[in-house]
């Protein structure tokens, strides 16, 4: 008994965060939406692409049941996303035979094109008996928030908190980093820390096992000022009782942030421009074919030269130099090796890293 007790003292520790409590027999009490939530944060953390651990009736019900919503509805689920939604049949499944619904009011169908929204409550419908909207919109908000679905971006109206956390994260960066020029930029951005916030509204606390933020020793280095503002972000939203859902799902939330904002704004927005003169004696057509590949360099703000001036801070040739350049200069075998690329790899960073320092 006593060992038994410290389990559930400990696991009593993974309820402090959450809107969800053990009574006194030892069964889980709250928001009907925040139980099925932990249980499908709780199993598919553990377990994830392995093996389902329910019940073989269980698991071939939501098994038929997943299948059926790719021929019906979405064919184009990936294998991750397959065993979410077969994750998220069976713990469905088992919380309706033990006669528990969803008991929260949920809007969700402004999210959606109406004919999408018919379709997938059409399909719900007909697979579950006894349901009401409740469920239906549980279920439709969870294929928004594991990006199974596509919100309509017309017409996509999020929750309240979502509107106003999007618009407090904007607000600070525009104080950090300045304007958008952008419209569409500022748009793409906007949409993704909806979709982020809307999860986190959604789901209370997106993970409560292996909670980590994956950032790369590259990230730390390339974009250390985002990393820093992300961070301070989320960590001012701790003193704030209307934000504190933000600290609480800091790990999951850092990793969209920062990985957003990457993605979204082009190489200008962090780096100044490397200017970089090509110049083999092949000529015209094999230049080009050195400058494609070097704008593969994408993290890079790279500015193209045809000629030698000023502004260049690398000459990239296959001959030799005569005249002193004040620039630097790597000479390549013709055709470059691996070899080539990663020396060059490697003198842009330090070229960046130099202008960095002049700011």
């Amino acid at each position: 008994m006593p060992k038994a007790y410290s389990y559930i003292k400990e696991i009593k520790k993974l309820f402090i965060r959450t809107r969800i409590k053990i009574n006194a027999k030892f069964e889980l009490v709250g928001n009907e939406m925040d139980q099925r939530m932990f249980m499908f944060n709780f199993y598919y953390s553990i377990f994830g692409n392995i093996d389902t651990p329910f019940h073989r009736n269980i698991s071939e019900e939501a098994e038929l049941l997943t299948a059926q919503f790719k021929m019906e509805c979405y064919p184009r689920l990936s294998i991750i996303q397959t065993n979410k939604l077969l994750y998220l049949f069976s713990i469905i499944l088992i919380r309706q035979k033990n006669g528990e619904y969803i008991d929260s009011e949920m809007t969700v169908r402004d999210y959606l094109r109406e004919e999408d929204y018919q379709m997938y409550s059409l399909f719900f419908r007909s697979k579950f008996i006894e349901i009401d909207d409740k469920e239906i919109n549980f279920f439709i908000a969870f294929l928004i928030s594991e990006n199974i679905i596509n919100s309509d971006e017309n017409v996509i109206k999020y929750n309240q908190q979502s509107i106003n956390t999007t618009e407090l994260f904007l607000s600070r960066f525009v104080e950090r980093f300045g304007k958008f020029e952008d419209f569409r930029l500022k748009r793409k951005i906007e949409e993704g820390l909806n979709h982020a916030h809307f999860k986190v509204s959604l789901i209370n606390r997106t993970k409560y096992f292996r909670d980590e933020f994956i950032v790369f020793p590259f990230i730390k280095e390339q974009y250390g000022e985002i990393l820093q503002f992300c961070d301070e972000f989320v960590e001012s939203c701790r003193r704030t009782p209307s934000l504190k859902i933000v600290y609480l799902n800091k790990e999951f939330l850092l990793n969209e942030y920062i990985y957003l904002i990457i993605n979204s704004m082009p190489a200008s927005f962090f780096m100044k421009e490397i200017n970089v003169c090509v110049d083999f004696l092949l000529g015209k057509n094999y230049n080009e074919m050195i400058i494609k590949n070097i704008k593969t360099f994408e993290f890079l703000n790279i500015e193209i030269q045809e000629n030698l001036d000023l502004k260049t801070d690398l000459l990239l040739t296959d001959s030799l130099m005569k005249n002193e350049l004040t620039c630097d200069y790597i000479i390549w075998n013709t055709p470059p090796t691996t070899q080539d690329w990663g020396n060059l790899g490697e003198l842009l960073v330090k070229i960046k890293k130099k202008k960095e320092m002049k700011r």
